[in-house]
């Protein structure tokens, strides 16, 4: 598998990538960590080292705020740092995706995985069907533009 060059995470990417992650939920460094190498399909795992110092520069620039839970600092990202990934979604897919359209729609596929993942806990039978439904619909609209 090809890895990608860490220099360009470490000059960037990476706080983008922690926004990403808090976005979809409070998160403590550990999630993070596998947030992170869950998003990049194994390409990258960022040490704690590295995670760390973003996650108190975030919250020096106001786009995301800690608290404590159950001993642990937990993460959260704030209106601004919502603004700050959005502007940045598409620096975040060329990065791991090199701009292909292709990837770039696995990749939004992946990302609706990666969010049912981190919410199975809400998923109870009713919203499950709920769920289903609509990927059933979304396999039938793109069978159809396709086709």
């Amino acid at each position: 598998m090809r890895r990608i060059n860490a220099a360009r995470v470490k000059k960037g990417l990476l706080r983008y990538m922690i926004l990403d992650a808090i976005s979809m939920k409070p998160m403590h460094g550990y999630e993070i960590i596998k947030y992170v190498e869950l998003k990049s399909r194994g390409i990258y795992s960022p040490s704690p080292g590295s995670i760390y110092p973003i996650l108190k520069k975030l919250k020096e620039e106001g786009l995301a705020e800690e608290r404590e839970e159950d001993g642990r600092k937990v993460y959260t990202i704030t209106e601004r740092g919502m603004a700050a990934r959005k502007s940045s979604k598409t620096q975040i897919t060329e990065a791991f995706l090199e701009g292909r359209v292709f990837r770039a729609a696995i990749a939004r596929l992946f990302d609706v995985a990666v969010f049912l993942y981190l919410s199975r806990e809400k998923l109870d039978e009713e919203r499950a069907k709920e769920v289903m439904a609509v990927l059933e619909k979304c396999d039938s609209d793109i069978k159809k533009i396709l086709q």
